[in-house]
């Protein structure tokens, strides 16, 4: 078969025909049918620093995939052949205190599918049965690729109340306009998408959001203190992981609000921790990954419920083939693309 992969240590992917991966007992064969991009692999292309202690190449990469069951181990019972099914990356032990106590995506030997083990960039892939979520045959492509994405979104936007509430998102990825949209979804009076380029800023307004600014064009924090008559805001969600937006995110926010941490910085952030969390009495809950399974039942009931519709964020289909394109779109500094995905045949 053919597959994307991390050959080596060092920058860019390969596109060459591997073997097709072998089913354990408890595994289970797909035949990917779409795979869609995340920020992640970006950083695997560029072998940035933040990936390479967790990355031993040559690994297959992709970790949000949807495929149809081809074969099963003896020992599976949670899918059959003709399945679909979409990919739940993370892999937990199921041993340690996090996992025995009902938080398995904070589990202490977690692995993940496309980083730690081969992914979806390929025509077949070999995933534990306990990483498939079986879905309706009817579910359009572009969710099904992009639940592991939609997941993380869930989580971020839906851990803190937000019913009623003036919501402002900083950064406009994908991730961060889907937790934008789900904030709005789950009964926020007001969401403010902050962000650089005008391509996702549109994008995230077609997905909800109420008011987007353009951090390069004006002074974001008095176009947030008008939007909010000089209150501020009651929830921030910080999917950027930018230093400058994290402090930003701190001074607009009220006494006793709350502010969800959900992007990586590329290195440590100085905030003013006396005046910015302790006296005004913040709540801050940093997120990591989606709780399994229950942010998967909280996903599919806003799907279900016609609350939120992912697929305008899908907004290029390519193939396999056109990797270096999809990348080069990627990682430009206009950004003119939602998610990309990858059809495979």
């Amino acid at each position: 078969m053919y597959a994307l992969l991390k050959q080596t240590a060092g920058a860019g992917l390969n596109l060459e025909d591997v073997a097709e991966p072998v089913v354990r007992d408890r595994d289970v064969l797909l035949k990917v049918r779409a795979a869609s991009i995340c920020g992640t692999d970006v950083h695997i292309f560029d072998w940035h620093e933040s990936i390479r202690e967790w990355m031993n190449p040559p690994v297959i990469v992709g970790h949000e995939f949807t495929g149809e069951v081809v074969a099963v181990g003896k020992d599976v019972r949670r899918v059959k052949s003709g399945d679909l099914v979409s990919v739940e990356s993370r892999i937990a032990c199921g041993e340690c205190y996090q996992c025995n106590t009902g938080r398995k995506h904070l589990c202490t030997n977690l692995k993940i599918i496309g980083i730690h083990s081969d992914g979806g960039f390929a025509q077949y892939a070999s995933i534990p049965q306990e990483s498939c979520w079986k879905l309706d045959r009817e579910i359009p492509v572009e969710v099904a690729c992009m639940m592991d994405a939609l997941g993380l979104a869930v989580h971020a936007a839906l851990e803190e109340d937000v019913c009623g509430n003036t919501v402002v998102v900083f950064g406009s990825g994908a991730t961060g306009i889907l937790a934008g949209s789900v904030a709005k979804a789950g009964g926020a009076e007001k969401v403010i998408t902050l962000g650089r380029t005008p391509y996702r800023l549109s994008l995230a307004q077609r997905m909800g959001a109420d008011y987007t600014i353009n951090i390069r064009t004006c002074d974001p924090r008095e176009e947030i203190m008008e939007l909010t008559r000089g209150k501020g805001v009651d929830l921030v969600l910080e999917m950027s992981g930018s230093e400058a937006a994290i402090n930003l995110g701190l001074a607009v926010l009220k006494k006793g609000g709350k502010f969800t941490a959900f992007g990586i910085p590329r290195q440590r952030v100085m905030i003013d921790w006396t005046n910015e969390l302790v006296m005004k009495g913040i709540r801050l809950h940093a997120i990591i990954g989606r709780k399994i399974f229950h942010t998967w039942y909280k996903m599919m009931a806003l799907l279900d419920m016609g609350r939120i519709d992912p697929r305008p964020v899908v907004t290029h289909r390519m193939k396999l083939t056109d990797y270096p394109r999809a990348f080069e779109m990627l990682k430009s500094k206009e950004k003119n693309c939602g998610k990309i995905m990858f059809e495979i045949d």
